[in-house]
């Protein structure tokens, strides 16, 4: 599951212009999923 969400996340920042509210956004939930995954382990 979070793999799934690390990978649309990843996805829609490809997806968008840096630097905006939402860049920055995304840029947090992908940090916090990696953090996530990585304590799975």
């Amino acid at each position: 599951m979070w793999e799934r969400k690390l990978e649309e996340a990843k996805a829609a920042r490809a997806e968008r212009y840096p630097e905006t509210a939402q860049e920055l956004t995304i840029k947090g939930w992908i940090s916090a999923l990696e953090w996530v995954l990585e304590k799975k382990k």
